[in-house]
């Protein structure tokens, strides 16, 4: 099973993090997310009712999109995801304890790192993957300096990802990207505009493949 989710991840290679004021969309957001082509999106904590939207849209999306949960800053927070039904856990930093409660539940960790002792703490600690955060602050190089000496690293850089950079960073060595505003564009959701988003993912999606092919 951890296998299964950790490909979900990886395959198509972009996870989508949704930070909204409400849950009013969230379904029809979801669902543009899927018809696209991706597997695996993450809610964030520091949503209102986080864990309650991601109990209901589980049952919608069971098997078919996995929705993780983020900004997980403690073991407490980790196992009230994991109990609301979270198939992935995300932190900004390292979280020492939550790959521990995660892999008890048998889901994947994208534990947050920025420096190359970061990354290795993560990775030494139980991560699945290590999320380079914040990206906005480095370049798509910093991923293949940070490998040169730790290749076995799945790296996942996140923050103010753009459509332009997909190609540098999987160059570079990245396993999957995390995509906020890229792809969770509130001006389509306000117009409610879910073809227009559909079609903003597969761009994005159609970008990964060209970077990795």
């Amino acid at each position: 099973m951890l296998k299964k989710r950790i490909e979900k991840i990886t395959d198509p290679g972009i996870i989508p993090v949704v930070r909204l004021d409400s849950g009013d969309d969230l379904y029809d957001l979801c669902e543009s997310f899927l018809q696209g082509g991706i597997k695996s999106v993450e809610f964030t904590m520091t949503m209102p009712d986080a864990l309650k939207h991601l109990n209901a849209l589980k049952k919608d999306f069971q098997g078919s999109l996995a929705i993780g949960m983020g900004t997980i800053l403690s073991s407490e927070m980790a196992r009230s995801a994991l109990d609301a039904g979270a198939e992935f856990l995300v932190s900004p930093v390292p979280v020492i304890d939550m790959a521990e409660v995660a892999h008890q539940y048998d889901v994947p960790v994208i534990m947050g790192a920025f420096t190359p002792h970061e990354a290795f703490t993560a990775h030494q600690y139980g991560a699945d993957f290590v999320k380079i955060f914040p990206m906005s602050l480095t370049t798509p190089k910093y991923l293949k300096t940070i490998c040169e000496p730790m290749p076995y690293l799945k790296l996942v850089p996140s923050g103010s990802i753009t459509i332009g950079m997909i190609p540098e960073l999987f160059a570079n060595g990245a396993s999957a990207v995390c995509v906020g505003g890229e792809l969770v564009r509130k001006d389509l959701i306000a117009r409610k505009a879910w073809d227009e988003h559909r079609k903003n993912v597969v761009s994005l999606l159609e970008a990964v493949r060209k970077a990795r092919a």
